[in-house]
């Protein structure tokens, strides 16, 4: 990935792991957000050197999806215990959390900022639903057939929801396409795959990244500044150092140093 033909970011993640690994970009603050089983790590793309633990959850993380315009993280857990899902929103640093719906098993996660909504696929009930970025408003659009499988990866554009889906009948690969609005059935078939696996796929426009204010453009935060609201932000340091300017390490917490070339 080039950043400005500037920075190139290369991460490798120990593929031995039986989790699947969520990436979220904060465009406006250059911060990289991602999932290992129970955490979520951010780290600033310019900056590398540090990663910081803002979430730690007793079930899995699914999914995740960064809105740095309010500065939130919406997210989603399961717990195969007891067979449960959560629809979870954080401020990005991890506080200010709060459960905003109970769920089947929330397989993917997505974001639509221009709408303000939450879309979701579980495989439980085997259909896309939505609420709203407070919780509310909840709605159920598509319900698939038991032999379509959902293949992890979930876009929202205007009024369309793209996902990449798996035939089982004919193992073949899709990108589909349809229609958000409620009780929509039309179902189009974009691109098709023979014996191969479509992982991921990104929709790019500008309307998906609007402009905003960085809060942490003259915070002089020391190691990793993380906005927080609309006007706030906080540094996160690993161990507290008193400063002339208190900004620069405000509190004592734990982030961990890249010390191999894990990011270069």
């Amino acid at each position: 990935m080039q950043i400005e033909d500037k920075y190139e970011l290369k991460t490798t993640f120990d593929s031995s792991q039986n989790f699947c690994i969520r990436l979220s970009i904060d465009w406006i603050h250059s911060l990289v957000y991602f999932n290992e089983d129970k955490k979520i790590n951010v780290f600033n793309m310019t900056d590398t050197r540090y990663g910081f633990v803002a979430i730690k959850e007793e079930d899995s993380i699914e999914d995740l999806s960064v809105n740095p315009l309010d500065s939130d993280i919406f997210y989603s857990t399961w717990n195969q215990t007891i067979s449960n899902g959560k629809i979870i929103k954080s401020s990005q640093d991890g506080s200010n959390r709060v459960v905003l719906k109970n769920v089947g098993y929330p397989e993917v996660l997505t974001i639509d900022i221009n709408s303000r909504r939450i879309f979701w696929f579980d495989i439980i009930l085997k259909t896309f639903s939505s609420i709203n970025f407070d919780g509310e408003d909840f709605k159920t659009f598509i319900t698939l057939k038991m032999t379509n499988r959902l293949n992890s990866f979930l876009e929202i554009f205007g009024e369309d929801i793209y996902w990449s889906n798996t035939n089982d009948d004919s193992i073949k690969q899709f990108i589909v396409k349809a229609k958000y609005g409620l009780n929509s059935t039309q179902i189009d078939h974009l691109i098709e795959l023979q014996d191969s696996t479509i992982g991921s796929f990104k929709i790019i426009d500008s309307s998906l990244q609007p402009n905003s204010t960085n809060r942490c453009i003259n915070s002089n935060c020391s190691h990793l500044c993380i906005p927080i609201g609309f006007n706030q932000y906080r540094c996160v340091c690993p161990q507290f150092k008193p400063q002339n300017d208190s900004i620069i390490c405000i509190e004592s917490v734990s982030i961990y140093f890249y010390n191999k070339q894990f990011l270069t």
